[in-house]
């Protein structure tokens, strides 16, 4: 079965592409940050997230 994607579909599926991006920019930025060597806490104040997000990149 075929369909074609509305415009609002499209606007959705667009938003979801770019915070996917996005999401995994963060974590790319994360991780160069840390293994730099920079404390967790640093790098949760310098990307104002919370400490146990970064956290979750320690223990990968």
């Amino acid at each position: 079965m075929l369909s074609c994607l509305t415009e609002f579909n499209e606007k959705v599926f667009r938003k979801g592409i770019h915070e996917e991006g996005f999401a995994e920019g963060r974590d790319s930025v994360i991780q160069k940050l840390l293994q730099k060597g920079m404390s967790a806490t640093e790098v949760a104040a310098l990307l104002d997230i919370s400490l146990r997000e970064v956290n979750r990149y320690t223990t990968k």
